[in-house]
């Protein structure tokens, strides 16, 4: 790791000295600003603890780093996500953590400047390969595709186009999202599986669209469930930090702090959780205190229920009956073992079993759905769901619209009423 050393010259003023052991040896570098030294001890870091590439002591980035010859891939995106001063410690790791295990073995050691559209297709073709989810790809693909863009934009430019740019295109089996859309029959059906404990909080998630990160650190003083206009704000969000740790922050992007209306059945099912409680204190805590977190409600409420509504009561009953039987008729020297086995009930295709198998994030999905359904525009939805703009709901959720075409048509015929109708 490296460090940063303010030193005090009472002729030249401050300056700040970066120190770091490279192959055991001690390293400097010196600077006027707290600033650079603070960006340039990341970029050592990034580099693994070595001067970084196309670095002159005392001189900064010259020759082949400034025109970005020689510079390869894993370079500029070391330095590219440096430079990316307001991601946060976590965000930046995790960019590194997917660069490491998806980008460089393939990319990393080509120059920056000479990644050709054949290297990007190669590159995702490998991906598909090796089974990787869809959306990790498309994800991975912006996370190249932008370092790529800061490249360009950079002073002096590191590199002069981008072969990433639209690359998923032409490749819908890496570009579909895998969303769940769950109707309000549906939701009903896996709802009242739900344990009692976390019932309130999967409501909310349905009915609002919530990230599960902001449901989690509401707090009571941030609801309002009587009188006129009765409202929920969102103004924090769980963020994880190094380490798996959690800590409260601000939501995901400026247009996250929002306020929602509630509607009179979600604000009466929310009222038993505040009443008598302390402004600041969670609505949703786990049930020893503190933060609910996703694993908790995922294993406790979360599959459980989905299995459930998979199968109907009587294949469920049977099931049970034949694992309680056979668990019985495990002799001793088993049953001494320790090992526990659950019951997990299989799904069946009877009437009335849930068919779909929804993420947690996908009640988030199912609400926006729920929306476009009732016909709310684009942008009430938006707003409602905190996305940074509008283009990422129509990218999102514009292609279930195709049913307010007619109604489109409709308008337009409307309007046009005075035309002859044999025109």
């Amino acid at each position: 790791m490296a460090s940063v050393e303010k030193r005090e010259n009472k002729t030249t003023g401050p300056s700040w000295r970066v120190i770091w052991r490279e192959n055991g040896d001690r390293q400097t570098e010196l600077f006027l600003s707290a600033e650079e030294a603070d960006r340039f001890r990341n970029l050592v870091e990034g580099s693994g603890n070595q001067w970084p590439h196309g670095w002159v002591k005392g001189h900064g980035f010259t020759g082949a780093a400034k025109t970005g010859a020689g510079l390869t891939f894993r370079d500029w995106a070391e330095q590219a996500v440096t430079l990316r001063t307001k991601a946060t410690g976590r965000t930046r790791a995790d960019y590194r953590r997917d660069l490491r295990r998806h980008v460089y073995p393939h990319l990393g050691a080509l120059p920056v400047d000479g990644v050709t559209a054949r290297d990007a297709v190669n590159w995702l073709d490998k991906m598909v390969a090796a089974e990787l989810a869809p959306k990790t790809i498309s994800n991975i693909h912006g996370l190249v595709s932008s370092i790529i863009a800061d490249g360009m934009s950079h002073r002096p430019p590191v590199c002069d186009h981008n072969p990433f740019a639209s690359r998923l295109n032409a490749r819908p089996e890496v570009r579909v999202e895998e969303m769940v859309f769950l109707t309000p029959d549906e939701f009903e059906l896996f709802y009242r599986h739900i344990p009692a404990f976390y019932k309130a909080l999967t409501l909310l998630l349905w009915a609002t669209g919530l990230r599960y990160g902001e449901a989690t650190a509401l707090r009571v003083g941030d609801l309002v469930l009587d009188g006129k206009r009765r409202t929920l704000t969102v103004v924090r969000a769980w963020k994880r930090q190094d380490g798996g740790t959690y800590e409260i922050g601000e939501p995901k992007t400026r247009r996250s702090r929002r306020t929602l209306p509630l509607s009179p059945k979600l604000a009466a099912a929310l009222r038993p959780l505040v009443r008598g409680r302390q402004a600041d204190a969670y609505v949703f805590p786990a049930k020893e205190g503190g933060q609910l977190l996703n694993s908790t409600f995922h294993d406790a409420a979360w599959v459980p229920a989905v299995r459930r509504a998979r199968v109907c009561d009587e294949h469920h009953d049977e099931q049970r009956k034949a694992f309680d039987e056979a668990r019985a008729a495990r002799s001793a020297a088993q049953r001494g073992t320790g090992r526990r086995i659950r019951f997990v009930p299989a799904p069946c295709a009877c009437e009335g079993t849930l068919t779909k198998e929804p993420r947690v994030h996908d009640m988030r999905h199912s609400h926006a759905s729920q929306l476009i359904a009732e016909g709310l525009p684009l942008p009430v939805i938006s707003r409602r769901l905190g996305h940074a703009s509008i283009q990422v709901t129509i990218d999102r959720y514009g292609h279930m619209m195709p049913e307010l075409d007619d109604a489109v048509n409709a308008a337009v015929d409307r309007g046009l009423a005075w035309l002859d109708e044999d025109v």
